[in-house]
């Protein structure tokens, strides 16, 4: 037992000295974090004045928080910190969400399907279950042949058979990579899905491929079928909300190449902005003249509601009173693209800015004198061509804006950069530069061997721009 304890006393002894030597290797390199930069369009000189402040880690346990002149990062001033304990931030929010889809992922293709529709589309791949030209096949974990198929959905449904949840997200992790929500059981959920199909019967359009997956038996007996993922770049369908004390507003805002197709002219007053009740009723509370359709919907959260439009080939902004839901404000922004996503919108906090982006061009709000003004819009193709597009996950954009120019970083995935920093004014596209940093896909300096608490590789986690006398949106 005596020996037994020796041992188990050097062996500890011996693992607090590897470890400690390896942190002590960490906090002795702890600075020697590096970062780059490359011009990739117009003028350096025009990011003067603009700081960056880079968060990276190692396994969420070891943190670099560096800032440096946007011009010279090489003058970064880093600060090192380490946490034994694996650490993440979360943001708070109150945010009412209505988790919308065309739902066909969800739908049964059998032979007692409640749709007459797929009945017809089981009976049909029943009698030919074995590949046609342009199929696709995989096996199985079970050894059995799957056959992957498109179809033309319209020869089958109707309507799009609409799936929806109410839930509200109530924080949000500050790594961008997951979020907290619970759904609100006040409303049943197969109640609520009917109520929404009942009032928004959306005609599924000519044109829209949809692929299958089937699997036969050896014999050649169909088992199962299913609808795979409608692919984003054909169709999205979600539904911007705002919330209110009366329930939720909310508007039906389609994206991809197919968004144009869809038909809403069976809808109670056809397309616009719906309030749904705390009852789970749902009523029409604006329409969009001139058979416009939504692009997007958002609030200032101070009694101004914001309605981004396609009219006419043109992308329209119309500004709401809250109260009376009357238009008080509306702006031309550009020419709608044929395939635009969904936009994004990125309000600054305080509601004193508010940028979005749809397709090739950004529009900049600005609030002066208590009064929302349309700033300036820009057109982003030059940035997307050099592999920086502005059409990336919002959470991981920021920016600043000083009332003449607007600073934004976010991720350059099909480029060497891991960021890029893009400067506009009224101008345009006044700068664009990709940086880099010298922890990118490595692992924590001189630590690997000793133990498992990195967790992985090293990644940045935010790169933020500032003005003099601004904050950054993120």
């Amino acid at each position: 037992m005596r020996k037994s304890l020796l041992l188990f006393l050097l062996l500890a002894a011996l693992s607090a000295g590897l470890l400690a030597g390896a942190c002590a290797a960490v906090q002795g390199r702890r600075e020697a974090v590096s970062y780059r930069t490359e011009p990739l369009a117009g003028d350096p000189t025009a990011a003067d004045g603009v700081e960056l402040t880079w968060v990276s880690t190692c396994g969420y346990h070891l943190f670099w928080h560096s800032t440096f002149p946007a011009a010279a990062p090489e003058e970064a001033e880093t600060r090192f910190s380490y946490s034994g304990q694996k650490q993440s931030w979360i943001i708070e929010l109150d945010e009412d969400v209505l988790e919308l889809s065309p739902g066909l992922n969800f739908l049964d293709i059998a032979p007692d399907s409640p749709s007459a529709g797929l009945r017809a589309l089981w009976a049909e791949l029943s009698a030919q279950t074995s590949p046609l030209p342009g199929d696709e096949t995989y096996t199985e974990h079970n050894g059995l042949i799957s056959i992957k198929r498109e179809i033309q959905l319209a020869d089958y449904l109707t309507d799009f058979p609409l799936s929806v949840d109410r839930l509200v997200y109530t924080a949000w992790a500050a790594d961008r990579e997951f979020g907290i929500s619970q759904y609100d059981t006040s409303i049943n959920t197969e109640e609520l899905t009917r109520r929404f199909r009942a009032y928004f019967p959306i005609p599924v359009p000519e044109g829209l491929a949809m692929e299958i997956s089937m699997t036969p038996d050896a014999s050649g007996q169909l088992l199962s079928a299913c609808f795979l993922t409608l692919d984003s770049s054909l169709l999205t369908l979600q539904a911007d909300c705002v919330s209110t004390g009366e329930g939720v507003l909310f508007a039906l805002c389609a994206g991809g190449s197919m968004a144009k197709a869809l038909d809403g002219s069976g809808i109670p007053g056809g397309w616009g902005i719906y309030r749904l009740s705390p009852g789970g009723d749902l009523e029409t509370v604006y329409s969009i003249p001139n058979g416009g359709r939504a692009m997007a919907f958002w609030s200032d959260g101070d009694g101004t509601l914001f309605l981004l439009t396609e009219e006419k080939g043109a992308v329209l902004l119309t500004l709401l009173d809250a109260a009376t839901l009357t238009p008080v404000a509306a702006w031309e922004l550009f020419p709608a693209a044929e395939d635009t996503p969904h936009p994004q919108v990125f309000p600054q906090s305080d509601s004193s800015f508010c940028l979005l982006s749809a397709g090739d061009f950004l529009a900049v709000l600005n609030r002066r004198s208590g009064a929302w003004v349309m700033d300036f819009t820009a057109d982003t193709s030059l940035q997307s061509s050099l592999g920086c597009p502005l059409s990336t996950p919002s959470s991981r954009l920021s920016l600043c804006y000083d009332g003449t120019r607007l600073a934004i970083t976010g991720p350059c995935p099909s480029t060497k950069s891991e960021y890029f920093l893009a400067v506009y004014t009224v101008d345009g596209l006044e700068y664009l530069g990709g940086y880099t940093s010298s922890l990118y896909g490595n692992h924590p300096p001189d630590c690997y061997p000793w133990g498992s608490w990195q967790d992985g590789s090293c990644r940045s986690i935010a790169l933020e721009p500032s003005l003099p006398g601004t904050e950054t949106a993120s």
